[in-house]
C-alpha cells in the first residue's frame, strides 16, 4: 500500500511557536495536550461531511508522553478518509459547505486562537 503526504501551509510556524512555548513550560504539558486534540477531533467530526456516519466516528486520538515532552495525533480510521478530505470543490458531497474538504485540517487552522487559550490555560509560561 502507498503512502500519502499530506503538507499543511504554516504548520512549520506552529511547529516553530510550539518549540519556543514548550521551552519554557512549567505546567500539564500532557493535560494540555489532552485537551488540545480532543478540541481539534471535535471539530474535525462536526465538519466531515455525513452519509453513514462511518468517517465521521471513525476518528481517534492518541496522546503519549511525559513532562515537557507530549506528543498528540488524530486521525481517521476509514479507508476513504484522505479522499474526502483532499476532495476538490467540484466534488459533490451530500452535506453542505463548510463540511467536507479539509476537514481536520480547517479544523486546526480555523481554531488557532482556542487551541492556543486551551494550551494556555493548562501552562504557564
Amino acid at each position: 500500500m502507498a503512502k500519502t503526504t499530506v503538507k499543511i501551509k504554516g504548520l512549520n510556524e506552529v511547529r516553530a511557536n510550539l518549540r519556543k512555548v514548550t521551552m519554557h513550560i512549567h505546567g500539564n504539558a500532557r493535560a494540555a495536550m489532552v485537551e488540545t486534540v480532543a478540541t481539534i477531533q471535535r471539530e474535525s467530526m462536526r465538519r466531515t461531511p455525513v452519509d453513514t456516519g462511518n468517517l465521521m466516528g471513525g476518528h481517534r486520538t492518541k496522546v503519549g508522553g511525559h513532562g515537557k515532552k507530549v506528543w498528540g495525533i488524530i486521525y481517521v480510521l476509514a479507508n476513504y478518509a484522505l479522499f474526502v478530505h483532499e476532495a476538490p470543490p467540484s466534488t459533490v458531497f451530500k452535506s453542505k459547505w463548510p463540511r467536507g474538504r479539509k476537514y481536520l485540517e480547517r479544523a486546526i487552522t480555523d481554531n488557532l486562537t482556542m487551541i492556543k487559550a486551551n494550551i494556555l490555560k493548562w501552562v504557564k509560561v
